[in-house]
């Protein structure tokens, strides 16, 4: 059996997106349709395949911390377009709990990173046979092995899109160690991580670090010396490039030392006691009333093109 981990805020925004004029009895109903039809429809090409929530937890994280408040300092509000997916969110969140699907989340932890730590433990532990981190967030390429996989949505044409080490490596050149080292050459504007020069894409930073230059040291002095004299001008700038490294990273250990103390012990404790069975549905909710509930909802919001599709969702693991 597979596990599918969902970066469920990137997931709420897609299906907002794409289905935002949506309508229930004057609700918007974007996240809802969205989110379950997806869960339908790569459930129906992903047989025997549980699937699990992770969420960006409430208040400020370690990134904050070590930007002195930058860290994606610059989005102010909600914009209008977007507005009316978080009222949706608290109502999918119940849905599923009430369905029984596993949510994750740890307050001053970010979603990245959570996933990034339960990835790491269900292969560690063998809790099951690979995992998937469905996104469309190219960070978590980073997180890539052989048994580690990003899912950035499905073809058609395909049973499925997944790409492991192999197909990033194909894709974008770079191994799996090397794509926050791009990160922390590039910056990244969403997340207000900055730039180091005008001009510096994906495809020179991938070529400087093909050429030997390792962001990953601590000091620029550790680069060898002949790397050293061809980017000489970057010395300077060490400090904001290692800083760019270490947001772009993706914490894997629960207790990691970018962690502040009190999430590292909740999330410790948390990786110690995980089974299969905590990324399977709770089966204390898998009633025939919690049944009725499910398809009373779907009818509420007038998701008739979900109704044939309830019996999917329902027997998923």
């Amino acid at each position: 059996m597979n596990l599918v981990l969902i970066d469920s805020k990137n997931l709420v925004f897609r299906a907002h997106y794409v289905h935002r004029f949506l309508l229930s009895k004057g609700r918007c109903t974007s996240v809802l349709f969205g989110v379950l039809k997806m869960l339908a429809a790569t459930a129906s090409r992903m047989p025997d395949t549980a699937f699990v929530f992770v969420w960006d937890g409430k208040g400020k994280t370690w990134r904050h911390e070590l930007s002195k408040g930058e860290y994606k300092g610059h989005r102010q509000g909600v914009n209008e377009e977007m507005a009316p997916a978080f009222p949706q969110m608290d109502i999918l969140r119940k849905v599923l709990d009430d369905a029984g699907f596993r949510q994750f989340d740890f307050d001053n932890l970010e979603c990245d990173d959570l996933i990034g730590i339960l990835a790491t433990v269900v292969i560690e532990k063998d809790l099951f046979e690979k995992v998937i981190i469905y996104s469309t967030d190219k960070d978590f390429y980073q997180l890539v092995t052989d048994n580690v996989g990003v899912m950035r949505g499905y073809d058609k044409d395909k049973i499925e899109q997944v790409s492991f080490a192999q197909e990033v490596q194909e894709e974008t050149g770079l191994d799996q160690e090397d794509w926050v080292k791009v990160k922390a050459l590039t910056g990244e504007v969403t997340d207000n991580i900055p730039k180091i020069a005008a001009g510096l894409g994906p495809k020179t930073a991938m070529k400087m670090i093909q050429a030997g230059l390792d962001p990953s040291l601590p000091e620029f002095k550790k680069n060898k010396w002949v790397v050293r004299q061809r980017f000489q001008t970057l010395a300077t700038q060490w400090g904001k490039i290692r800083q760019n490294y270490e947001l772009s990273r993706i914490v894997r250990a629960a207790g990691d030392e970018h962690l502040p103390a009190p999430v590292c012990e909740k999330v410790i404790a948390m990786v110690q006691g995980l089974t299969t069975e905590s990324f399977l549905r709770d089966p204390k909710k898998l009633s025939d009333d919690s049944f009725s509930a499910f398809t009373d909802f779907i009818m509420d919001y007038e998701m008739q093109e979900l109704w044939q599709q309830r019996f999917v969702l329902w027997k998923l693991p």
